[in-house]
């Protein structure tokens, strides 16, 4: 297994994302792309969260992305049966990135230093 590189532009990982709604609509609070639908960018900076593609047939609406500063954010891993991934906890709320391997994600925000927190039930 290769290390991956971190460079100054950061990291895009494909996966699946779940993210609050900038807008509520009715009854959907949250936006949700299914894997491998969903992209996180990691950078230095800030992690940003979005979805590719024209979803709305899906009935998901409009994706913008979602940008969460480094200094505000807190990593914990997310484990299940039907889900493996990580959590990003700021004072919006909770963002989920749906990966099958959350380690090397891990391991770029390890090496930018994000604060992780201990794994979600």
């Amino acid at each position: 297994m290769t290390e991956p590189i971190v460079d100054p532009e950061g990291k895009i990982f494909r996966g699946g994302i779940n993210v609050p709604r900038p807008r509520r609509m009715l009854w959907q609070h949250r936006a949700n792309a299914t894997i491998p639908l969903g992209r996180l960018l990691v950078t230095k900076d800030s992690l940003t969260l979005w979805a590719i593609g024209d979803l709305t047939a899906l009935g998901s609406g409009t994706y913008q992305r979602v940008t969460i500063a480094r200094s505000d954010v807190v990593v914990s891993r997310v484990y299940g049966v039907l889900r493996n991934g990580l959590a990003f906890c700021d004072k919006h709320g909770v963002s989920y990135f749906w990966t099958y391997r959350p380690k090397r994600v891990l391991h770029v925000l390890a090496r930018y230093d994000y604060r992780m927190a201990e794994p979600l039930t």
